[in-house]
């Protein structure tokens, strides 16, 4: 579930982090994506572990917004697009990935 959702992300434009505890499958699930042309990485980590979950947070760090984003801030900004509060905005691009594409 979590790669098909990861999947459905990328193709909406956005950079995905895939982690596994098999890290190979996660690289190459990445591989796929970035084959594809969407932004992706595909890192091991086992949650579970202190030392490894404190890595992912370095990752993290390296954002420009301090952070990745929720799949409800994602889906807020979608929600608002095609609800009144958008009804001047004709034909945009409303790229919600925390500064990514400008960094």
């Amino acid at each position: 579930m979590g790669l098909a959702t990861a999947r459905a992300f990328a193709r909406a434009g956005a950079a995905v982090v895939l982690a596994d505890l098999d890290r190979r499958a996660a690289e190459r699930a990445s591989e796929d994506l970035t084959d594809a042309g969407h932004r992706a990485l595909g890192l091991g980590c086992d949650v579970a572990a202190e030392e490894q979950a404190a890595a992912m947070v370095d990752i993290v760090e390296q954002q420009p917004i301090g952070r990745l984003g929720a799949a409800d801030e994602i889906a807020d900004a979608a929600l608002w697009l095609c609800g009144p509060g958008a009804g001047f905005v004709i034909g945009t691009a409303l790229p919600a990935d925390g500064g990514f594409t400008v960094h």
